[in-house]
């Protein structure tokens, strides 16, 4: 997303994809519930409140909307150079990911091994030294576990799938769809297998990695043939619409990825069109969206310190109320002072000295 949340733009302008945005920020809304409710319940909620706190299908939508947006400039001819590419997603990516790393390091030290009778999850994070190595490991992206921070563990997987993501969409162009759908299929069988039969720790994460690949892989096809959907989708009377909006929610509830990932794919077309597409461009959905990332990087460090701090001492509905003020708050405040100008830095370390065209890959968020 650009610094200027009031951009508007189609799916082949040459601004942002607003809903798109939004859609990330609901997505971002629904990994801050899931987490605070496994504070207290780690079993699936009852079935009509799963889409308000499905977590793992929020990040596969996360996933899913990357290879949507950054396939784009790809398929329309107007990619930018792969050195550009790469300086431009350190700044948007991982910068603000650094940043965050270290501010929940200094609000951990002073918390750590506090005891609260809250699920197993809790102890997860925050219940071992943070020792250089461990802060070094984060920082490099090669840890993936939940010491320093709960949500952390996707940020190496975007980071790591960004830097083969243009040779991805150069391979997708060259295998065309089937063979594009077979590559993605094939990414996720890996994975069922490494995850099901004894493995070694460093082929199930190299598993791991071919499972968010799909997602990519899957968001880019939509992307490339998304004139082709969105003309079918057109066609389509209102009640064939609300029951593929009713098959992605129900899809979304599962416990497959198989089924979450082309579920998820649903979403966004649903999401581009009608009542939907309007309903996401208005004023609330919109500064979600421009606020997702810094939601996503802070919200678990606010959350297990102000329970470390305030669990048992105030009114359980003040606690979590005063958790979302505070969480949104910074998260605006982090947006403001270190992610926007991140993105800028980007943007001017890899602007050309002459006049040009600015790449869609890079005017949507990502």
């Amino acid at each position: 997303m650009s610094s200027d949340g009031r951009h508007r733009a189609d799916i082949d302008g040459n601004e942002r994809l607003l809903e798109l945005d939004a859609l990330r920020g609901i997505a971002a809304c629904i990994v801050v519930s899931h987490h605070l409710r496994y504070m207290f319940h780690m079993a699936p909620p009852r079935l009509l409140l799963r889409p308000l706190f499905a977590g793992r299908p929020a990040v596969i939508i996360f996933f899913s909307l990357s290879g949507f947006v950054l396939s784009l400039a790809y398929w329309r001819g107007r990619a930018i150079s792969y050195p550009r590419f790469l300086v431009r997603r350190f700044c948007r990516i991982y910068l603000p990911y650094a940043a965050a790393v270290l501010i929940a390091v200094l609000i951990a030290k002073p918390l750590l091994f506090r005891n609260l009778p809250l699920t197993p999850w809790f102890y997860w994070t925050w219940h071992s030294p943070l020792t250089a190595d461990v802060v070094a490991r984060q920082l490099i992206l090669i840890s993936t576990d939940s010491r320093i921070n709960t949500a952390f563990w996707s940020l190496r997987y975007e980071m790591e799938l960004s830097l083969v993501f243009p040779l991805l969409c150069m391979l997708i162009s060259k295998v065309r769809v089937v063979g594009a759908l077979l590559l993605g299929l094939l990414c996720l069988l890996f994975w069922y297998s490494v995850r099901t039969l004894p493995a070694h720790e460093d082929i199930k994460e190299f598993g791991r990695t071919l499972e968010w690949s799909s997602c990519f892989i899957f968001g880019a096809l939509l992307a490339l043939k998304r004139l082709e959907i969105s003309r079918f989708y057109e066609r389509l009377t209102g009640y064939a619409r609300f029951g593929i909006l009713f098959i992605a929610l129900a899809g979304l509830c599962t416990t497959s990825d198989a089924v979450m990932i082309p579920c998820s794919c649903l979403i966004i077309v649903v999401a581009q069109h009608g009542v939907a597409k309007r309903l996401l461009r208005t004023s609330v959905p919109e500064y979600l969206g421009r606020i997702s990332y810094s939601v996503y990087l802070l919200h678990g460090t606010i959350l297990f310190a102000a329970f470390i701090l305030l669990y048992g001492k105030i009114p359980f509905y003040a606690l979590v109320a005063l958790y979302l003020v505070v969480t949104f708050t910074t998260s605006h405040i982090f947006n403001r002072v270190v992610e926007e100008p991140f993105d800028r830095l980007g943007k001017r370390l890899t602007r050309k000295s002459h006049k040009s065209v600015e790449s869609p890959l890079l005017s949507v968020r990502n």
